[in-house]
């Protein structure tokens, strides 16, 4: 039995959106649902065992603990701002907003860095070492999803 990180899966979830859809972003409990979905499946069950995830709560504390966020009490319906990405994974960040929904999204480079060059090295960590079941998966899990953001 191999394990698989929860992080692994979602870095393939993002490569898939982006390329499918152009859409960087996966909210928390979306992507938690697709795990769930992915892990119905039998082979998948017996062969691979999930690291998922932390809690919700505990990625935020560990955001708010690092200091990714400016408070402005004065403002009531906008009490704090993420002013600084929060890397959960590499090329993956979290982003918390005030409505309390923590998304993961892609990283961000500076100009020097194509969007393509950047998911092509997203599937060099996340996508390289699948097993082809898993892979296959995995697609049709993505290809039956659609995503809530409007396609850019």
């Amino acid at each position: 039995m191999r394990d698989i990180s929860e992080y692994k899966l979602l870095g393939n979830y993002l490569i898939k959106l982006y390329e499918n859809y152009g859409v960087d972003s996966i909210g928390y409990e979306q992507a938690h649902s697709l795990t769930e979905k992915l892990f119905t499946n039998d082979f998948i069950k017996v062969n691979y065992r999930l690291l998922p995830f932390e809690e919700k709560n505990s990625i935020v504390k560990n955001m708010i603990n690092s200091g990714v966020f400016r408070t402005n009490h004065n403002n009531r319906i906008i009490p704090f701002k993420q002013v600084y990405n929060y890397d959960v994974s590499k090329n993956i960040n979290a982003v918390y907003t005030c409505d309390k929904n923590l998304s993961f999204k892609i990283t961000k480079q500076d100009g020097s860095v194509d969007k393509n060059v950047l998911i092509q090295q997203m599937k060099n960590i996340y996508s390289k070492d699948l097993s082809l079941n898993l892979q296959n998966e995995i697609n049709q899990i993505m290809s039956s999803y659609k995503p809530n953001q409007k396609i850019r």
